[in-house]
């Protein structure tokens, strides 16, 4: 493909645009003109938007996009498991995209990601048109907005993350439109017509209409073309305050809480380590900022400072899922995500603990959010158990860390501590075997899957089950050796292998029976410990 010479458009004027588009296009591009026929056939008006065309390259995935792929690629696996003869090639598959993604090729990797989320549901390959719509990225700045005076309007960028192949070439136009929330119709679209293919890459700025009147609430900027069903590209929040100056007023009337009641304190930590999630511009690379809903948050946080404001905790028995920061000392701190299912709280009784541990790439949202849509959750509830996902890199294999963790759930929640479990997931795994061992006296149980550290059978660990993928390839089934060795030492430990499955994928696939096997285990010896410390 020869580029394109940089060109500028003038403004467009008339009844379909107010201004032109500020588009990037490595190849062919340009503006949907007056008249035109909108892609997929919206009625949404036009999007008045100003600049210039210039050429560029596909931006590189960032941990985000990365994660955003995934999680909607178990989304479909939970509703749309393979046959019993594709469980192996979807395993294998995913296995190499992973490879890919540790080996820095991300747009490769999310490609691949894309390619096989679509086979769960479709047995022929993504055509050229659902290729060129998967391959765009969006983000809009700001991405929680308060519409002040003299504010400048957010400005939506669409780039392209990977080449659509030959085979898929083309020139094609894709709607880029701005919708609340599920709805069908669109406030305001733009076309952009634009070159996809080998050494073909898109980046488009497009300014929100200044005059445009947006009610509170949550929206959506997707990316849509005929025949292909409609990408949700980033989230987008009109506030009623500006996010950032919302944080930093909460941590202000947080503190007056903690001057005027220091039988608060820990309470006042977690609540302002929350606040100080609510940002305009969420990291890439934090997921707790941004999976986070603003709104959602800002008012939980309101509620927990007008509950301390009480003298009461906001925190003992709060049900459902919510992110707090673990104080470890030295002013360190391990994120972790609380799952306490409300069934499980009304009934004021001991309930165990499982503490989740996630892989190398993961963070303290994986259990919560990846490994089988959040399949922790639904087992949660099903089994009666409180699950708390860690940051492993945080937490570690240190057993003093893991004691205090389970002394602060015990703060907020009645915890069974001779019912304390743990999973772990590859480097999770990992520290799962040495936590076994190493606080056998918290302890009662803990799955390590496809990832264990080999530990001495005398003093003996906690009941641990080891469980490799049949075929994976970074914890191979000949890894289980060494905790076979301990099994033959006498020491509690069981090993099992998993047919067709890999490194990954085998999580969901194992979870169910691993979370069976640890709620028969009891240590006696932790249930002598003294009782829950108070709680305001």
């Amino acid at each position: 493909m020869t580029n394109a010479p940089a060109k500028s458009f003038g403004v467009v004027r008339g009844a379909a645009w107010a201004a032109a588009l500020a588009a990037s296009v490595w190849g062919a591009g340009a503006l949907a003109q007056e008249g035109a026929s909108p892609a997929g056939g919206s009625d949404a008006p036009a999007w008045p938007a100003t600049g210039s065309f210039r050429a560029a390259k596909h931006v590189q995935p960032t941990r985000r996009d990365m994660a955003m792929a995934y999680m909607r690629f178990e989304e479909v696996l939970a509703l749309n498991p393979p046959a019993a003869e594709r469980v192996a090639e979807v395993n294998r598959a995913f296995d190499g995209l992973t490879e890919d993604f540790f080996m820095q090729r991300t747009g490769e990797a999310v490609r691949r990601l894309h390619e096989l989320t679509h086979s769960l549901t479709d047995d022929g390959p993504m055509t050229g048109d659902e290729l060129a719509v998967h391959s765009l990225r969006g983000r809009i700045d700001p991405e929680s907005y308060c519409p002040l005076p003299d504010l400048p309007a957010p400005v939506i960028r669409v780039q392209t993350m990977y080449d659509v192949p030959e085979s898929g070439a083309g020139v094609r136009t894709v709607r880029i439109e701005l919708r609340e929330q599920n709805a069908t119709r669109s406030i305001v679209g733009i076309d952009l017509a634009a070159e996809f293919g080998p050494g073909d890459a898109v980046d488009a700025t497009l300014a929100l209409p200044g005059d445009l009147v947006l009610r509170t609430g949550r929206y959506e900027v997707v990316a849509r073309m005929e025949g292909v069903e409609p990408r949700v590209l980033c989230p987008f929040w009109v506030m009623p305050a500006m996010t950032d100056a919302l944080g930093a007023e909460l941590e202000d009337l947080l503190e007056v809480v903690d001057m005027a009641n220091d039988r608060l304190d820990r309470e006042v930590q977690i609540s302002k380590k929350r606040a100080s999630l609510l940002t305009s511009t969420p990291s890439e690379d934090r997921s707790a900022q941004f999976l986070a809903d603003p709104m959602l948050l800002a008012g939980e946080v309101r509620h927990e400072y007008q509950t301390m404001d009480d003298a009461r905790s906001p925190f003992r028995y709060k049900g459902g899922e919510y992110w707090r920061v673990l104080d470890i000392g030295s002013n360190r701190g391990v994120p972790m995500v609380v799952y306490a299912p409300g069934s499980v709280v009304m009934k004021r009784r001991p309930a165990p603990l499982v503490v989740c541990l996630h892989g190398a790439g993961g963070d303290e949202s994986m259990f919560m959010r990846g490994y089988g849509a959040g399949l922790i959750r639904t087992l949660a509830e099903q089994r009666g158990f409180i699950a708390v996902s860690v940051s492993t890199l945080l937490l570690g294999s240190e057993a003093k860390y893991l004691s205090r963790l389970v002394d602060d759930m015990a703060v907020d929640y009645d915890i069974d501590r001779s019912r304390v479990y743990l999973v772990g997931h590859s480097l999770g795994g990992i520290a799962a075997s040495g936590l076994a061992w190493g606080a056998r006296e918290v302890v009662a149980g803990a799955v390590c899957i496809a990832g264990y550290r080999d530990t001495p059978a005398d003093p003996a660990p906690a009941a641990t089950l080891v469980i490799a993928g049949e075929l994976d390839r970074i914890f191979p089934p000949a890894r289980l050796a060494d905790a076979e060795k301990v099994a033959e030492a006498g020491g509690p430990v069981e090993t099992r292998v998993i047919k067709d499955y890999g490194h990954t994928l085998v999580v969901a696939r194992a979870l169910p029976e691993a979370i069976a096997w640890l709620l028969e285990k009891r240590n006696e010896r932790a249930a002598a410990v003294g009782p829950r410390p108070e709680s305001p």
